[in-house]
């Protein structure tokens, strides 16, 4: 599936999504891992959620 939408990245609605998805992956980072760069790292689970949030938009 993940192979199948990276031969698809030419399209430009899948750029678009590519480049909204890296608009809240920065945003993200910013506000969970700058602030609670300990915390964050120790919860994979949230770091894994987060992940899939992000894979549904």
């Amino acid at each position: 599936m993940v192979a199948k939408t990276r031969s698809q990245g030419a399209k430009s609605w899948l750029g678009l999504k590519r480049m909204r998805r890296n608009k809240l992956v920065r945003w993200a980072n910013q506000r969970f891992l700058n602030k609670d760069r300990n915390l964050w790292q120790q919860t994979l689970d949230g770091s894994l959620f987060l992940f899939s949030i992000l894979r549904q938009q």
